[in-house]
C-alpha cells in the first residue's frame, strides 16, 4: 500500500472517529437519566440532520442511517426525511399606520431572536402596507375583529403553502369572542392550522415587547403549540391571563423548548388526532 493511500485511509478513519465521538457526546448531553431530551429537542434533530447530510455526502450511508432520527428508513432516504427540521416563510403584513420602517425593524429583531429561541430555517419577508378593511371594524367598541382579519389573510396564503405563515401587524385595538365574551380585547390571535395570525401594539407597554408577542403567536400557529403547560412566568408561551407580562419574558422555558419538538413531529403527520386537538386558535 502506498503512502498516499495510507494517508487517505487514515484521514477517513480519523474523520469517522470524530463524527462518532460528537454523536456520542451529543446524546449524552441532550438526554437525561429517563432517556428524554433535556434541552432543545429541535436542536437535536437539526444536529442529526447535519450529520446525516455530511455522512451521505462523503459516502457513509450506513452511518447516516444509524445517526438518523428514524433508523428504520432506507439508507437512500434523504436527510430532510430522516431528520426533518422546522422551515417556514414568514410574511409580515403591516396595516394602516404601521410603517414599513417598523416592519423591517421587527424583521431584524425576529431574525436575531428566532436564531436564539427556535432552531430551524426561517425566511422573513415584509409585504407592502395595506389598509384595514371596514368589514373588520367593530364600531360599538371602536376596534377591529381579529378573527375577521385572520379569515381574510387565509385567502392571501395558498392552502398548499403548508410552511407559510402570514402575520398581520397593526397599531389598532383588536378583539375576538373568547372567555365567554362576545368582544374581548386581545394583543394577538393565531389561526388554526397555522397559516395566519394577527398582533397589535395597542396593549403593549413598549416597542421591545413586539417581537415577543409575534414569536408567541407564531409558535401557536406554526407548531400548534398551546400556552406553557407549566405556566412559567418567564416563558414567552405563558398565557397572558388578561395581562401584559412580556417584560418578564425573553425565552422559552426548558419544558417548552423540549416539547415544541414533539408537536412539530405530530404536525408532520397531520392526520394525528392529538395534533388536530392541539392545533386550535389560541389567543395571547
Amino acid at each position: 500500500m502506498t503512502r498516499k493511500k495510507k494517508t487517505i485511509i487514515g484521514c477517513c478513519v480519523g474523520l469517522l472517529l470524530v463524527i462518532v465521538a460528537c454523536a456520542v457526546a451529543n446524546r449524552w448531553l441532550l438526554q437525561g437519566e429517563d432517556g428524554y431530551v433535556v434541552k432543545n429537542y429541535i436542536a437535536q434533530r437539526c444536529w442529526h440532520k447535519n450529520v446525516v447530510q455530511f455522512a451521505q455526502k462523503f459516502g457513509f450511508p450506513y452511518f447516516a442511517t444509524q445517526m438518523s432520527c428514524h433508523q428504520k428508513e432506507a439508507m437512500s432516504t434523504d436527510a430532510d426525511t430522516l431528520c426533518p427540521c422546522p422551515e417556514a416563510t414568514i410574511l409580515l403584513q403591516p396595516y394602516d399606520d404601521f410603517t414599513q420602517k417598523e416592519a423591517y425593524q421587527l424583521e431584524n429583531e425576529l431574525t436575531k431572536h428566532f436564531d436564539d429561541i427556535l432552531y430551524g430555517t426561517w425566511t422573513f419577508k415584509v409585504l407592502p402596507t395595506k389598509k384595514m378593511s371596514s368589514q373588520w371594524y367593530y364600531k360599538p367598541r371602536n376596534r377591529y375583529r381579529a378573527d375577521k382579519i385572520i379569515g381574510s389573510l387565509e385567502h392571501d396564503v395558498s392552502r398548499n403553502a403548508r410552511d407559510t405563515v402570514i402575520i398581520a401587524l397593526t397599531h389598532h385595538d383588536i378583539s375576538t369572542s373568547i372567555h365567554g365574551q362576545k368582544d374581548y380585547g386581545v394583543m394577538g390571535l393565531s389561526h388554526r392550522l397555522g397559516h395566519a395570525c394577527v398582533v397589535s401594539t395597542f396593549r403593549l407597554k413598549k416597542h421591545s415587547q413586539l417581537w415577543k408577542l409575534v414569536t408567541h403567536e407564531f409558535i401557536h400557529a406554526f407548531f400548534g403549540y398551546p400556552h406553557c403547560p407549566k405556566d412559567n412566568t418567564h416563558c414567552i408561551m405563558q398565557d397572558a391571563h388578561g395581562k401584559n407580562t412580556f417584560d418578564k419574558k425573553n425565552n422559552l422555558c426548558d419544558y417548552c423548548k423540549q416539547h415544541i419538538g414533539y408537536f412539530f413531529e405530530n404536525k408532520l403527520s397531520s392526520t394525528s388526532m392529538n395534533y388536530q386537538k392541539l392545533c386550535l386558535s389560541l389567543s395571547a
